[in-house]
């Protein structure tokens, strides 16, 4: 684009230097032909007065004679000014074109040199910021011209961010160390109080039993809160550690479903993925499984008995797309916005929800190149649409060296 519209350019100023040369040759060849005329009617009129050539020449040259009669008998011999002026016009013009265009010529090679000058001296601004911007360390060459300034700049704002970014990494390499110990700590506690709980449950009395499932079903919020902030501090800290690699869709999407299919039979909720011949993607299966294992607990919960749950996908050269799709009432349009914020819950939440299932889902999911949109349907119900775009082979290494770690 930035060539073509230098061409362009440099075709009008072509023409306006051919233009300018046209008026200028046309403008000379005016005032050279009538100042030629005038000298002619001076000489002739002095020769008829009687003069000698050499006398005729100088009085000419003094202008101490009347050009008049001189004009009168040029005139009478057919002898004007247009035809001085058409023979000056066609030599004066091509000179002025040549000297235009030689000036444009030099004008356009001094431009030419300075704008790549200047584009190699961009390019190469632009390169180290690329470098740093993936991570790379590199040094930047100084030079000494109009864009010292801009480059003294932009070393120290990449020095500062590279400090920030180090002091940032540490900060929430330390949280998630101290929410590693916290969860583990919480684990030891937790699972004897599931223990007990189910010792208790073997021996309490029939009015009890009440009291001991609500404190199991507490527990095992707590573990599954526990668990959740975990996996989150990890995905902030860069630590949670992901194994890409080709999976089947189908596989993927059944080992997702597994885990809520008799929650599902037992709500009478018709939970469905799609026949079709499988396809393969580039990504961690267990991570991934447990993303789209979140979409489709959050369907069976808010379709009501007697509803369906339908799991289909699809592929094209751009991406593999999953859709997720319920016959239950639908999203809150004011709340789709806010769907994938952590700890947010809806209108239509569950009681034990903590609001940090889709988050978890959107965090591992765009973690791996994906992306994730909510909303509903025309035909109804609610929606989640999952894009895993396709990779090339030197992106995926690149990923599974760098993004994956």
């Amino acid at each position: 684009m930035e060539k073509g519209r230098t061409i362009k350019q440099n075709i009008f100023l072509f023409f306006c230097a051919v233009l300018l040369s046209a008026v200028w040759g046309l403008c000379t060849a005016q005032t050279v032909s009538e100042s030629q005329y005038q000298n002619a009617a001076g000489f002739v009129s002095a020769l008829t007065e009687g003069a000698a050539i050499p006398q005729a020449l100088k009085q000419t040259a003094l202008q101490t004679v009347n050009i008049e009669s001189g004009k009168a008998l040029l005139k009478q011999y057919g002898y004007r000014p247009n035809n001085i002026f058409w023979k000056n016009s066609i030599p004066l013009f091509f000179q002025g074109s040549g000297m235009f265009v030689i000036f444009l010529c030099l004008v356009l090679t001094i431009q030419n040199h300075n704008q790549k000058r200047l584009m190699r001296r961009l390019d190469g601004l632009t390169q180290y910021l690329e470098k740093v911007n993936l991570g790379k360390e590199t040094l930047l060459v100084r030079h000494e011209d109009m864009f010292s300034r801009l480059e003294d700049e932009i070393y120290k704002t990449v020095t500062e961010l590279r400090f920030a970014r180090n002091i940032a990494l540490k900060e929430r390499q330390i949280l998630s160390d101290n929410l590693a110990d916290i969860s583990h700590q919480l684990k030891t506690p937790l699972t004897s109080m599931s223990l007990m709980a189910q010792l208790l449950a073997d021996q309490c009395q029939e009015g009890q039993t009440p009291y001991l499932e609500r404190m199991s079903h507490q527990i095992t919020r707590l573990e599954r809160l526990t668990s959740s902030l975990l996996t989150l501090s990890r995905l902030d800290a860069g630590t949670l550690k992901l194994e890409p690699k080709k999976v089947g869709v189908y596989s993927l999407l059944a080992q997702a479903a597994e885990p809520i299919e008799e929650i599902a039979q037992n709500k009478g909720v018709c939970l469905t993925i799609q026949s079709q011949p499988d396809e393969e993607i580039w990504t961690d299966i267990n991570w991934t499984a447990e993303a789209i294992l979140n979409l489709i607990k959050n369907c069976v919960e808010h379709t009501p008995s007697g509803g369906r749950v339908l799991i289909q996908y699809d592929n094209n050269p751009l991406y593999l797309q999953v859709t997720i799709q319920d016959t239950g009432s639908g999203f809150e349009p004011q709340e789709i916005p806010f769907l994938f914020q952590r700890y947010f819950r809806g209108k239509g939440a569950a009681k034990d929800s903590i609001g940090i299932g889709l988050a978890l889902s959107r965090s591992i999911l765009e973690k791996q190149g994906g992306m994730i949109r909510a909303d509903n349907p025309s035909e109804g119900g609610a929606r989640f649409t999952v894009k895993f775009y396709h990779l090339t082979e030197n992106y995926k290494v690149n990923r599974n060296k760098e993004d994956f770690s």
